[in-house]
């Protein structure tokens, strides 16, 4: 079983905007097609509506065509518990729907979607949660069905517990953390420590958009965040002139490989990838032990690196939110968006605050 991180046929990934993008995804397809199951972290809807439906700076869409991407690669499993999935609405949410039911592609992570899978002695059960650090849109307790489902401390725990008593292994799919950075929160490696010492899981995070460690804890597998599998730029449709750069450590990234027996994993293997021009290639990745080793740092030594890599990040690509910044974006957008993150904000807070 490979499971991946980011998805989103945007850019040079686009079927609409580039005819080659079968040709560039051959090499990683075939490799991809050597395993039983492939999942992913399916980042945007699958829709053809024009109008985008959420506040925010950057809006993620792939046209219909894309679906058949997926299929390509062998990706039969998505999680959709995402900040980006409601981006066109509704009715881009259903639109997405359609197709993956079109398409026998499995899907779970909204509406308290949970994905049983039993194959040869394995029984495992797929679980998909949007943490409010990500700043969804449709959270499940601010919206009627559609939603996304959170990341609530105990409804994780009792989905944890009930699955072992009906004998299943979980795989938790988290979608979490700070963007552009390697190093994820203190709280969420806290958090996923603790559930490792009282359940067996696999943990695949995303949404950081970058790679960050890996460590396995008694029986469970954590892995912080995968980073992008197939991503591009993006021009932003409600800010002139903004889109999400991407660096070459937006472009490095890992597979996950699992090989399970009887419930039990049997085989780790991390396979590091590297994009350029569109091609995915396998390339290893020297600075990816050092993202785990940090991982068990002190509080303050982890705290203080972590601290110091985002402010490199938002020194060399120039972000600072000054006056001129803010009145850019004074427009009804911004402010829904501003509010919305600091609700999110605070329950996400009041939730963590006994991981700090």
């Amino acid at each position: 079983m490979a499971f991946l991180g980011d998805i989103a046929f945007v850019g040079r990934f686009d079927l609409q905007q580039n005819s080659h993008v079968y040709e560039n995804l051959k090499e990683i397809a075939g490799f991809l097609n050597t395993f039983d199951y492939v999942v992913a972290n399916l980042e945007s809807p699958i829709t053809d509506i024009s109008a985008a439906d959420s506040y925010k700076a950057i809006h993620l869409k792939t046209s219909s065509l894309s679906v058949d991407l997926l299929n390509y690669l062998n990706i039969k499993i998505v999680n959709l518990s995402n900040n980006h999935i409601f981006d066109y609405g509704v009715a881009g949410f259903e639109d997405t729907i359609n197709l993956l039911d079109k398409n026998n592609i499995e899907y779970f992570g909204v509406d308290d979607k949970e994905l049983i899978l039993e194959f040869e002695n394995n029984k495992i059960a797929f679980n998909g949660y949007c943490c409010y650090s990500a700043n969804g849109t449709r959270y499940k307790e601010e919206s009627k069905s559609p939603y996304i489902t959170p990341i609530n401390i105990e409804s994780v725990e009792n989905r944890l517990k009930a699955n072992e008593k009906n004998g299943y292994l979980s795989v938790l799919s988290f979608h979490w953390g700070i963007e552009n950075v390697n190093y994820p929160a203190y709280e969420h490696i806290q958090f996923a420590r603790s559930l490792a010492e009282k359940h067996k899981f696999i943990l695949y995070g995303h949404h950081p958009h970058v790679a960050q460690g890996v460590e396995k804890i008694n029986d469970s597998i954590i892995s912080y965040s995968l980073g992008n599998f197939v991503f591009d730029e993006v021009l932003s449709t409600s800010i002139k002139g903004l889109k999400n750069k991407m660096d070459d450590n937006n472009r490095t990234s890992f597979i996950l490989s699992l090989e399970i027996n009887d419930n039990k994993i049997e085989d780790l293997s991390l396979i590091h990838i590297f994009e350029e021009d569109g091609r995915i290639s396998i390339k290893g990745n020297p600075l990816f032990e050092t993202y785990c080793e940090t991982l068990y740092l002190s509080k303050d030594e982890y705290q203080n690196l972590r601290k110091e890599k985002l402010g490199e990040y938002l020194l060399n690509n120039n972000i600072k939110h000054d006056f001129s910044w803010f009145i850019k974006r004074l427009n009804r957008n911004f402010i829904e968006a501003y509010l919305r993150g600091r609700r999110n904000a605070s329950i996400y807070n009041k939730m963590f605050n006994k991981y700090k």
